[in-house]
């Protein structure tokens, strides 16, 4: 058979030298046909009215969710001062001189300064969510004329609250003359299994049968029960600390506030 004739090899392929400097004067070339290229840069302008519009607060409101005009800023403090006589630094919550932050039991962060209404006594939350709201105790929300809870929420069983002083935390939050919850919270040193038993009793006295919810997760028992009560919804939550306390939340919601609900709105499939 003939032989096979070897083919020949590039000059490129002989001096492998030869090729990576081609390649490298290609590279180049491009790089210097790239530079040439004219940039075109388009000038983007945002007014910032517009574009900051989501930063800025609104302005205060010159009337409550109720329409009273009776608004004040007072200075927000952390409860008691070194050396403050007690009686003195109540007299000035009750006359709206200071907003004590350490009233709630919940802790929300505030501002220097908090706008209230003098006839009503909501609380504006201007930092947040823009709404009005007031918290009163187990004890001053009996004196307190202008602060209606519906009997649901008022007569809430508070079992030996673990504040004693303060008792339990009935709060109402309302925007526009609307009412959007109604709320009973405190923590306890009962047992648990008693609270339980006393709030199921006390919601069948009322005719409520709710969707109940029991789980366990890092050490807490949650007990969660939810129903239609009239033209709102009941949404009560029992939780069980590990070291043995229980938080009792009882709420009462609009029906827009209860389709923000999440664990509600799943569990009567709103």
């Amino acid at each position: 058979m003939p032989e096979s004739v070897p083919t020949k090899k590039s000059t490129l392929r002989k001096l492998p030298w030869l090729r990576w400097t081609a390649y490298l004067l290609v590279l180049f070339s491009f790089i210097v046909y790239m530079r040439h290229i004219p940039l075109h840069v388009i000038s983007v302008s945002l007014e910032p009215s517009k574009t900051m519009e989501f930063d800025r607060k609104p302005p205060d409101p010159t009337q409550c969710a109720f329409g009273h005009t009776t608004l004040v800023r007072i200075p927000v403090v952390q409860g008691l001062a070194d050396g403050e006589d007690p009686v003195e630094h109540q007299r000035k919550i009750d006359n709206l001189e200071i907003w004590d932050v350490g009233q709630s039991i919940c802790g929300t962060q505030e501002g220097p300064t908090k706008l209230v209404c003098t006839t009503c006594r909501f609380a504006y939350d201007d930092l947040f969510l823009y709404r009005w709201e007031r918290t009163l105790n187990t004890v001053n929300r009996f004196k307190e004329p202008y602060f209606v809870l519906s009997e649901l929420v008022a007569n809430v069983p508070v079992i030996a609250p673990g504040n004693k002083q303060w008792g339990a935390s009935f709060s109402q939050k309302a925007n526009r003359g609307q009412l959007l919850e109604e709320s009973c919270l405190y923590w306890t040193d009962e047992v648990y299994e008693k609270v339980l038993a006393q709030f199921q009793s006390y919601l069948l006295a009322h005719g409520i049968k709710p969707v109940t919810q029991q789980e366990s997760y890092m050490g807490r028992i949650y007990f969660r029960a939810y129903a239609q009560v009239g033209f709102r919804y009941l949404n009560l939550e029992i939780m069980r600390e590990s070291n043995g306390q229980v938080l009792v939340d009882f709420k009462l919601l609009s029906p827009a506030e209860a389709k923000n609900d999440f664990l509600l709105k799943k569990a009567l499939n709103l």
